[in-house]
């Protein structure tokens, strides 16, 4: 939910990645969905690059993020002010071609289309310790998340159920403000145990006690791996029904684009490195930088067909 100023979460920001556009036009942030059904300029993809399972890509990824940063910083904006920052992430979400069955493996097909989007530190950009790639996939019904995270010390504290502040351990989060304009943003968190976190805010860090009354209904499921060594590190995967992040206004159409967050909390390992990572670094100690979120859009692709239930 928020990380200190020791360690932070960091994203992608004017990020030259492949399916990541490094601008949304000042006169374009608080539209959303609703509000307009077009983007005002295309998506452009700045570096071609093939989608790819290999996390080895993450730091050189995250080098290409910072060249633009200095220029995307935005110190004067408050807590929860949508201050319409010239230059976010824009990640262009691929419709998912077949079913996906959450199960934390990442097989399907559809996962090899998806466009990398490298976390990077959520305080200054800068490429992590431990990388962690993220990548969206949507369809008639559900957006799709997954994370690949590298860790050598995959840690969870005992007796975690839902609900409970897995943000205080180790996760990983989506933040997703349907409109863009601070209010009614929502919250999932899931651990490497696959124990999930969900809250809905009325505004900027409304009550958290009413805000966890609201339930994703998302599908997840995660996968630790290791080798003789120990731990190698996780992977998470999400399947959240449209209509709980919409609801109840109309569900998002290809072409539609919407203001989140992605987040990994990196609290034990081997290096004692505490760490926050982000697709759009907040650029201060606090997830909820709703200002700073980046953008997802909608991809058509080429045949819509009809939406599979994730199994």
């Amino acid at each position: 939910m928020a990380w200190g100023e020791e360690g932070g979460t960091a994203a992608v920001e004017c990020a030259a990645v492949a399916g990541v556009a490094p601008e949304v036009p000042r006169e374009d942030v608080g539209r959303s969905l609703g509000l307009t059904r077009r983007l005002a300029a295309p998506v452009r993809e700045a570096v071609a690059i093939a989608p790819s399972t290999r996390r080895s890509r993450a730091h050189l990824l995250a080098l290409f993020a910072l060249a633009g940063l200095g220029a995307c910083r935005d110190p004067a904006a408050g807590p929860g002010k949508l201050s319409g920052v010239h230059r976010l992430p824009v990640y262009r979400v691929m419709r998912a071609e077949g079913a996906i069955e959450v199960d934390g493996r990442l097989d399907e097909p559809a996962w090899c289309r998806a466009f990398e989007m490298p976390l990077v530190n959520s305080l200054d950009g800068s490429p992590p310790r431990y990388p962690t790639v993220a990548r969206l996939l949507w369809d008639d019904r559900f957006l799709y998340v997954s994370f690949e995270a590298e860790d050598d010390q995959v840690y969870v504290a005992t007796g975690r159920r839902y609900g409970d502040p897995i943000y205080e351990d180790e996760a990983v989060e989506l933040f997703v403000d349907p409109a863009g304009t601070g209010r009614g943003y929502v919250e999932i968190d899931v651990s490497p145990a696959n124990v999930r976190f969900d809250a809905r805010f009325a505004h900027w860090r409304s009550d958290l006690g009413r805000a966890r009354e609201w339930n994703s209904g998302a599908l997840t499921a995660t996968r630790v791996e290791r080798d003789a060594r120990g731990d190698c590190g996780f992977t998470v995967e999400m399947a959240v029904p449209l209509a709980s992040l919409f609801g109840p206004g109309p569900l998002p159409r290809a072409g539609d684009r919407f203001r989140a967050n992605l987040y990994r909390i990196e609290n034990r390992n081997r290096r004692g490195v505490r760490e926050g990572q982000a697709f759009s670094p907040p650029l201060r100690g606090d997830f909820h930088a709703l200002d700073r979120f980046g953008w997802l859009v909608l991809d058509g692709g080429n045949s819509p067909g009809e939406a599979s239930p994730p199994r």
